[in-house]
């Protein structure tokens, strides 16, 4: 059993989570505080078998059988009652996906059921089936991705690989609280989408008074500057909390601006957005004006300025890391 991580997770979070915008960090932290700690009863079992199953078809029964073990509900789909084709249902709400990839930590490289198709896509297709089904699992017995039909880029991830080597976590009780009370994800939703709302009313009125404490100061050609700083910062953020920028790659750690904070990383930031390093050209189309020559030095010239760059920071970041946006 593999004892680090292959893929970083988001550091500004839980360690056993990876968060990509599906829902929000603070509701998900408190909520997970409050719980006791327990052991991964259903997973350490689900985690021996997908470490010694040789087919899918093997895993897939074997996690069914575990489930209806512990008192949780859970069958395969009935096509003729207008079920997808996915490979098991959890008290009739949830889908499930079951894959083998047992050596793969991120599902977005974990292969559909077609061609030229992944196993996020294949979710998707499900949820296009049936809209009898608002929640989705996706896991291939050590990773556990939670997804939602309105939200197609988000998801949180959990390492269910970690719970079980840390013994007893509040992480553990987190996840098979939802095995047994699969509406807790409708009231965690709710919860993080209040929070967005809240958030988004104090972000407007924090960056209302960061501008009138500022544009007196600034030079009058920083004053654009400075609604382009906190607007690129806070597209760039965006992206990283809906999950269209890659947080989980290796690749991407450098530029994943939930971890950094320096001047120079953020410009390095916006420029591997600019060259669509991780990205698709539907996303920021090349040669567009927000990423301009232009726009990207002034940008460095407001973010040189200790005052200003501080004060832009505080705007993304509180004591707990990165901000939902």
């Amino acid at each position: 059993m593999i004892d680090t991580h292959p893929y970083p997770q988001d550091i500004t979070a839980d360690p056993f989570f990876v968060f990509g915008g599906l829902f929000s960090r603070k509701v998900i932290t408190t909520y997970v505080a409050s719980l006791k700690p327990s052991k991964p009863t259903v997973f350490s079992q689900i985690i021996d078998i997908a470490d010694n199953c040789a087919s899918e078809i093997a895993l897939q029964q074997g996690i069914e059988d575990i489930l209806n073990n512990h008192g949780v509900a859970c069958r395969k789909p009935k096509p003729s009652n207008g079920d997808p084709r996915c490979d098991r249902i959890i008290k009739d709400k949830l889908l499930v996906e079951i894959k083998l990839d047992t050596h793969k930590f991120d599902p977005q490289s974990w292969n559909g059921s077609q061609e030229d198709e992944n196993a996020i896509e294949q979710v998707k297709r499900y949820f296009s089936d049936s809209s009898a089904y608002e929640w989705a699992i996706l896991t291939n017995g050590k990773v556990v991705r939670i997804m939602h039909r309105d939200h197609g880029f988000n998801y949180i991830d959990i390492w269910i690989c970690d719970t079980n080597r840390h013994g007893k976590t509040k992480q553990a009780t987190f996840l098979e609280s939802i095995l047994n009370n699969v509406n807790l994800l409708d009231s965690l939703k709710q919860k993080s989408d209040d929070e967005r709302k809240r958030f988004n009313l104090s972000f407007e009125a924090n960056v209302q008074e960061f501008w009138d404490r500022n544009k007196a100061l600034s030079k009058k050609t920083w004053n654009v500057s400075l609604v382009e700083a906190v607007l690129l910062i806070a597209f760039y953020r965006y992206l990283e909390d809906c999950g269209i920028l890659p947080i989980m790659s290796l690749e991407y750690l450098p530029f994943n601006m939930n971890s950094i904070k320096d001047p120079d990383e953020i410009m390095s930031c916006f420029a591997s957005l600019r060259r669509q390093q991780f990205i698709t050209k539907d996303v920021v189309p090349e040669n567009t004006g927000i990423f301009s020559d232009e726009t990207l030095e002034r940008v460095r010239n407001v973010l040189s300025k200790k005052a200003l760059y501080s004060g832009i920071i505080g705007l993304f970041y509180d004591n707990d890391g990165a901000v939902d946006l």
